[in-house]
């Protein structure tokens, strides 16, 4: 149960990586090598992340919540995955777009800004793995491929076939993460 969980967790919040690398795949011109840079940069920031995330949610287990810890913990694991999956819902309604000038190439130093602007999720998601005592290794490992491929295919989909599909994706991730979050109060 455990790994479907830390699973649907982290491709929910790959889906809200992809959603935004679509946006700048459709703008790009030529890829070329820093698509690899790019989506390693995002893997190994959202390793680190998610590993902060889940340290935080380990301490903040060692506090003492008292006899109805279990259910204290699944409220806090729940509103967290909710506050993500709606921000999530709100960016893909957002009837304001954002388009960017088209680009001949990857630019590293934007793209670069644009993970560690998407790296909150992950630290929510770590968070939340912390705080329901997952394995750690498993977790930010997850995260790391899960949002490092997601990036990748992301340019790559955008390239192709334009920013069409970027919003469905957005919509599914952050409707997973809302039904994960509710979820999470019950069990």
């Amino acid at each position: 149960m455990q790994t479907v969980l830390v699973i649907l967790i982290v491709l929910s919040i790959a889906l809200g990586h992809y959603e935004a690398i679509v946006k700048r795949g459709a703008m790009i011109v030529n890829l070329d090598r820093k698509l690899l840079i790019i989506a390693l940069l995002c893997g190994i920031f959202n390793l680190s992340v998610a590993a902060g995330g889940y340290a935080l949610g380990r301490f903040a287990l060692s506090m003492d919540l008292g006899e109805s810890e279990i259910f204290w913990i699944n409220l806090v694991a729940g509103i967290l995955l909710l506050a993500a999956g709606s921000n999530m819902l709100i960016r893909a309604y957002r009837s304001r777009q954002l388009l960017e000038h088209r680009m001949d190439t990857i630019d590293l130093r934007h793209d670069t800004i644009l993970e560690l602007r998407l790296c909150l999720y992950s630290f929510i998601g770590g968070a939340v793995c912390g705080l329901l005592s997952f394995r750690m290794l498993f977790v930010v490992i997850a995260f790391a491929l899960g949002t490092a491929v997601f990036s990748a295919v992301g340019y790559i989909s955008g390239r192709s076939f334009g920013m069409e599909n970027g919003r469905p994706a957005l919509v599914i991730g952050g409707g997973a993460l809302c039904a994960i979050g509710i979820a999470l109060q019950f069990i």
